[in-house]
C-alpha cells in the first residue's frame, strides 16, 4: 500500500504531477500546474490529476469558492472540461494529502544531477510563465529563485540560464520580501545575488554598475533593518566607494541615518542628513539662529498678506531635489527634537515652510505647517496665528496619501497645537487615526 500510495506502482505518465507539486509547493492550483506542464510540452494533464486525487496522492482543498466538496461535486470538478478551464473564476487548489507522499515524490526522479537538472528547468519554465502578465502568480518568483539554490558552485553552462537573469531574479525577490517587511528571507536571496554578482561577473561596479548599486543597496537595507549595523555600514561603504551619481550617495545616507535613528543615536544621524542637505545646497551650514529668526519674521509678514485659499492653490511640487530635501528636513525635525537642538528644530521647521511657499506643496509640506503652528503657540506667543496655521495643515494633510506624514501629524500636532481648543475626544480621535496611519507604513 505504501508503495502505491508514494508513485512507485502508478503508471508512468503520473510522475509529472506529483514531481512538478513537490518541486513547486506543497499546495497550489491547477491553473498554475497545467501552465507549467504545457509549457514543458506534457499533455494530458487534467488525466494526470484526476489520477493522483484518485490514488490519494493529492486532495483537494477547500476554498471560498468550494467551501465544502462532496465526492458527487468532487467528480464533476476533477471532469476534464473543469480542470481544462484555466481561466476558470475559482480554479481548483490542491495539497499533498500527507507530508510523507511529498517526500516519497521526489524519488520518482533520480537524486544528484537528474534531480538538480530536474529544479533548474522547472525554475526555467515558472520565470517564462511568471514574465507573463496573464499568468503571472508572485510565488512563481520566489520559488523559481529557490530552485536554483545552488547556483553559485556552478557555471552558467551548466545552470543553462544567463548568470545576469539569475541575480536579477533574487534581486527581485529579496526586494518583494522588503516591501513586506519580511527581512530575513530577503537576506538570503540578496546574499545569493551578491555572491553571483561578486563570483560570476568581472569587475561588477564597472561592468554592470545598475544592478550592482541596486543589490548592495537592498542587502545593507535588510541587514540594518534586523539591526547588524556593521554589516550594513560595511556594504553602504562599499556603495559610497563606487558610487558615481549624487541621488546613490543621498539614499544611503538615509538608510544609515534611518538605522542610526533606531539605534537612538540622534546626534550622528541628524548629522548624515545635514550632510546630505550641504550636498544639495539646499540648507545653510551655518548662523542658523540669525536665519532662523529672519525667516520667522519673513513668514510673519507673509500669512498677513496671503489668505489659506492662495496657499491652497499653490503648485504640487514636482523638483526632485527639492523633495528629497523637504523629506530629508521633516526627519530631522524629529531627530533634533530628539538630540534636543531645539534652534535645529525650529530653523528646519521654518526652513520647510518656506520652501513650501516658493516651490510649492508637497506631502512633507503638512507636517511643516503644524510644527510651524506649534512653534507660533509655544514659542512666538501667536495663538490665533498658531490655531490658522493648524487648520491650514489639517486641509493640506486631506490632499496627500503619505501614511508616514499623517502618522506624524496626527500623532504631534494633536497634543501639541489642537488640543489648546478642541475637546477631548476631537484629539483622542486624531490621536487613533495617527495610530491607524502609522501601522500601515
Amino acid at each position: 500500500l505504501q508503495r502505491r500510495k508514494d508513485g512507485r506502482m502508478l503508471p508512468q505518465h503520473a510522475s509529472p504531477v506529483t514531481t512538478t507539486a513537490t518541486a513547486t509547493a506543497t499546495a497550489t492550483k491547477n491553473k498554475s500546474i497545467m501552465s507549467l506542464l504545457r509549457h514543458a510540452n506534457i499533455a494530458d494533464v487534467p488525466e494526470m490529476l484526476q489520477l493522483a486525487v484518485d490514488e490519494g496522492l493529492l486532495v483537494l482543498v477547500a476554498s471560498s469558492a468550494h467551501p465544502q466538496i462532496s465526492n458527487n461535486q468532487q467528480k464533476v470538478l476533477l471532469s476534464s472540461e473543469y480542470l481544462g478551464n484555466t481561466n476558470s473564476a475559482a480554479p481548483l487548489s490542491f495539497r499533498f494529502a500527507h507530508d510523507r507522499i511529498q517526500q516519497a515524490a521526489l524519488t520518482l526522479s533520480r537524486a544528484g544531477t537528474e534531480m538538480k537538472k530536474m529544479r533548474h528547468e522547472i525554475g526555467k519554465c515558472l520565470m517564462d510563465i511568471a514574465s507573463s502578465s496573464a499568468l503571472r502568480q508572485e510565488w512563481m518568483w520566489f520559488v523559481a529563485a529557490d530552485l536554483f539554490d545552488d547556483i553559485v558552485s556552478m557555471s552558467e553552462v551548466d545552470v543553462g540560464i544567463p548568470i545576469l537573469d539569475l541575480i536579477e531574479l533574487n534581486l527581485k525577490v529579496g526586494v518583494t520580501a522588503i516591501d513586506v517587511a519580511a527581512f530575513v528571507p530577503a537576506k538570503k536571496y540578496l546574499d545569493r545575488a551578491l555572491q553571483l554578482l561578486e563570483t560570476k561577473v568581472y569587475d561588477c561596479w564597472k561592468t554592470e554598475y545598475i544592478i550592482s548599486i541596486e543589490v548592495y543597496r537592498n542587502l545593507a537595507n535588510a541587514e540594518l533593518s534586523l539591526g547588524n549595523y556593521e554589516t550594513g555600514s560595511l556594504l553602504c561603504e562599499c556603495v559610497l566607494d563606487n558610487c558615481k551619481a549624487m541621488d546613490d550617495t543621498l539614499s544611503i545616507n538615509l538608510l544609515l541615518a534611518t538605522a542610526l535613528s533606531r539605534a537612538e543615536k540622534y546626534r550622528e544621524a541628524l548629522a548624515l542628513h545635514m550632510k546630505s542637505l550641504r550636498m544639495l545646497k539646499t540648507f545653510p551650514t551655518r548662523n542658523h539662529l540669525f536665519l532662523m529668526l529672519v525667516d520667522a519674521k519673513k513668514l510673519s509678514k507673509y500669512m498677513a498678506t496671503h489668505t489659506d485659499e492662495e496657499i491652497l492653490k499653490l503648485p504640487k511640487l514636482e523638483d526632485g531635489k527639492y523633495l528629497f530635501t523637504m523629506r530629508s528636513l521633516r526627519i530631522s525635525v524629529n531627530l533634533a527634537y530628539h538630540a534636543r537642538e531645539n534652534i535645529t528644530v525650529m530653523f528646519a521647521v521654518l526652513r520647510q515652510v518656506r520652501l513650501t511657499l516658493k516651490h510649492g506643496l508637497s506631502p512633507e509640506c503638512a507636517y511643516s505647517f503644524g510644527c510651524y503652528a506649534s512653534c507660533l503657540l509655544n514659542v512666538f506667543n501667536e495663538p490665533e496665528l498658531a490655531k490658522r496655521m493648524a487648520l491650514l495643515a489639517a486641509k493640506i494633510l486631506e490632499t496627500t496619501d503619505s501614511k508616514h506624514v499623517q502618522g506624524q501629524f496626527h500623532y504631534s500636532i494633536a497634543s501639541i497645537v489642537t488640543a489648546w481648543w478642541q475637546p477631548l475626544h476631537v484629539v483622542l480621535s486624531a490621536y487613533k487615526s495617527g495610530q491607524a496611519a502609522a501601522l500601515e507604513t
